[in-house]
């Protein structure tokens, strides 16, 4: 096992090789508890994460497991994209089991796992990022992955895997922000969307949200008209999940913001690039949100 740690509760680098019942106590540190014998399990990973990003690509053989969210994790606002790429994987949520197979993806929050179980050799990619679309993930949403774009998504996270770079470097944040936008263009097919067409409108919504958000110009009234509906229309889909698109945009770029000034930026340069425009406006909704 090698590992790189910068910053250790921030940024970690892991590419193990773990066997029995060592395998299945590091996977038990992420909720992961076996429920079959740990007699001739190997477990294989590359993991790239921080506090709020994860890309990891994993193999084992034959298993099964209950699910647990480690109480760290707990009430953080997270999408999963689970790809398969090699062997089948039975993947459990509440009353209902997702079979995820090469060349088809589940688009679901962590806390929605309740086990898993394979009886074959299974190879995987992960990728966890923030989003307040998390909010409208009530289910697992299952699906062929959109080819193209997943091709690219496979390409840029083998990359960083096998990368050394460190987040310090000046394009970290950007590949690892690319990296969260192509999961998501990976998984705009339609049976990755819910069939509630408010629910559907607000994921279509806050997918241009979180891509637009960093351009000043960028408002409630732009997205409502990339879109093809009427400002009330998106009003309504977002007060569905109890939100407002308004506030969602300023959640992001709030977001944006934090990563830059924690990547080294000065605070005019992470209020241009985040999308407020000036330290000013940057300051006054860093404010807002804190007293939220």
């Amino acid at each position: 096992m090698t590992q790189h740690v910068e910053s250790a509760s921030v940024y970690s680098h892991h590419s193990l090789v773990l066997r029995g019942q060592s395998a299945f106590d590091f996977l038990a540190t992420s909720g992961w508890h076996a429920t079959s014998s740990p007699d001739a399990f190997e477990f294989h990973a590359d993991i790239v994460k921080n506090d709020d990003f994860v890309v990891c690509r994993y193999s084992h053989n034959q298993a099964e497991f209950t699910f647990e969210l480690p109480t760290v994790l707990a009430g953080k606002e997270r999408v999963m994209l689970l790809a398969g790429v090699e062997g089948e994987l039975l993947l459990h949520s509440g009353n209902r089991s997702d079979l995820l197979s090469p060349g088809h993806i589940l688009r679901m929050t962590p806390d929605s796992f309740t086990g898993a179980s394979c009886p074959q050799n299974v190879s995987c990619m992960f990728v966890i990022h923030q989003g307040f679309d998390a909010r409208a993930l009530r289910e697992p949403m299952s699906g062929p992955a959109r080819s193209p774009y997943f091709a690219v998504l496979s390409s840029a996270a083998h990359s960083m895997l096998n990368s050394v770079a460190r987040p310090s470097d000046p394009g970290f944040l950007r590949v690892q922000r690319a990296i969260a936008e192509l999961a998501r263009a990976a998984s705009l097919d339609p049976a990755l969307l819910s069939a509630d067409p408010l629910i559907r409108l607000y994921q279509q919504a806050t997918d241009l949200l979180e891509c637009e958000a960093p351009d000043p110009r960028f408002d409630v009234a732009s997205a409502a008209h990339r879109l093809g509906v009427s400002r009330s229309q998106l009003h309504r889909a977002f007060a569905a999940v109890g939100e407002s698109p308004g506030l969602v945009i300023q959640g992001i770029r709030c977001r944006h913001a934090q990563e830059l000034l924690e990547g080294g930026l000065s605070r005019d340069e992470a209020a241009v690039q985040s999308g407020f425009g000036s330290q000013k406006r940057m300051l006054r909704a860093f404010s807002s949100s804190a007293n939220a």
